[in-house]
């Protein structure tokens, strides 16, 4: 008859599995993102990934652009353009307000030739939704 071993009484102690030593190894300050040099190899390492939603807007006559980022993501042939929950919130508030309106909205990518990096959008044409609550900041827009 042969004898079960029970591994976690091969001398793992909770808190000393691989995992959780790994897990040590790896661990980072909440902020370590935030240096000019992580922040710079970031960019330079997501920069071919990240497609920005540049808009033109007036509001009661005064023009504001405003920049986002987010990426593309292709769901059953629909390309959506993926980003935070509260940049959603903060269009659709914007686009409710009386007096505002949208001169342009471009996709603007990384792609390094003249004239290839602007793509304009319909903003009415273009179903999206959020969440921004519970720590969930998730966003996604349809691009027709």
């Amino acid at each position: 008859m042969k004898k079960q071993v029970n591994r976690k009484s091969k001398g793992q102690r909770p808190g000393n599995s691989p995992a959780t030593k790994n897990k040590k190894k790896t661990c980072l300050q909440d902020d370590w993102w935030k240096t000019p040099a992580v922040a710079a190899k970031l960019g330079q390492c997501f920069s071919n990934h990240i497609v920005h939603l540049s808009l033109g807007a007036t509001h009661e006559g005064k023009a504001e652009t405003l920049l986002y980022t987010g990426f593309l993501y292709t769901c059953e042939d629909r390309p959506f353009w993926v980003t935070a929950g509260h940049v959603l919130e903060t269009i659709e508030e914007f686009r409710s307000r009386d007096g505002s309106e949208f001169k342009f909205v471009n996709l603007i990518d990384g792609f390094d030739r003249p004239g290839a990096n602007a793509i304009p959008i319909t903003l009415e044409e273009c179903p999206f939704a959020f969440r921004d609550e519970a720590g969930v900041d998730f966003g996604c827009m349809l691009l027709s």
